[in-house]
């Protein structure tokens, strides 16, 4: 039997995520929803046997909370502070957060406020794309295997867009920092035609450029089995091979540019193109 949630009055519910047993379910709500003066933010644990509840969080009014995913062992969840309930200070990064089911939090990095920067794998670690700036070519941009590694990063990088696939190999896009493009961004489509694609294997601290620079990659995403990734370049797109650099296969076009980053989308508008690049047999 799975009990009702039995929340405070004039609450609402605006995020949920659920353990690897399925049997804590993480609830993120707004209370005093009716007043704007008032309203703040809470995110508790809710049992879905007993149907307990058990406040985790509270953010101070009217400061807002946004619910990310539980760790792979379901002993921990992620979320990030959203202050004012802001849309445009999330823009730029808010500090991430990791809370023990036993009430320990610690703070993993100021990321992106998206599913995008906190992928975990394993039984309790995550990759984390860090950032300060909605800018994508503006430093620092780093990423991180949390608790206890960084990918290496070359002086004056950006590392963008993380994608885990499913043994746990990460690709992400490389880029040089444009800090001053901020002013005058003109040059965005021509920095953005210069990314190229790496990979990194947690296991063996290795990193592997797929792709030379000028492919102009963003988006990438893994097929099913992890052999090939897909990305997108402009209005395109494409494969290419997850284990070596070598040529890049078209799988659609379309008439308009593409919409570049998941930081301002969802990859899973690509998901008919990991169909596409799955091996034949």
């Amino acid at each position: 039997m799975i009990w009702p949630i039995h929340l405070p009055r004039n609450s609402v519910i605006n995020g949920l995520a659920f353990s690897a047993e399925d049997q804590n379910a993480a609830v993120s709500i707004t209370r005093n929803y009716g007043n704007i003066s008032k309203w703040y933010d809470q995110i508790g644990v809710w049992n879905r046997s007993s149907g307990a509840w058990r406040p985790m969080v509270t953010a101070s009014v009217p400061n807002g909370l946004m619910l990310g995913p539980f760790a792979g062992n379901g002993q921990s969840l992620f979320y990030w502070n959203d202050p004012m309930h802001s849309a445009s200070i999330l823009a730029d990064g808010v500090p991430l957060h990791n809370l023990s089911l036993n009430g320990k939090n610690q703070v993993v990095g100021h990321t992106f406020a998206t599913n995008q920067s906190v992928q975990p794998f394993g039984a309790d670690r995550a990759v984390v794309w860090q950032s300060h700036s909605r800018h994508l070519f503006a430093g620092p941009k780093t990423i991180a295997i949390w608790p206890d590694a960084t990918i290496p990063v070359s002086k004056g990088s950006v590392q963008l867009d993380p994608a885990l696939s499913s043994s746990g190999v990460l690709a992400y896009v490389v880029g040089k920092e444009e800090n001053n493009m901020i002013q005058s961004n003109r040059n965005v489509m021509r920095w953005m035609q210069s990314l190229k694609l790496a990979t990194y294997n947690p296991n063996t601290h290795k990193t592997n450029i797929i792709t030379t620079a000028g492919n102009g990659v963003m988006t990438p995403y893994f097929n099913d089995n992890g052999s090939r990734i897909v990305f997108v370049r402009q209005n395109a797109v494409m494969w290419v091979s997850a284990t070596n650099r070598g040529p890049t296969h078209l799988i659609a076009k379309t008439g308009t540019i593409s919409p570049g980053s998941p930081q301002y989308g969802s990859p899973n508008a690509f998901m008919i193109a990991d169909d596409l690049a799955a091996p034949q047999h």
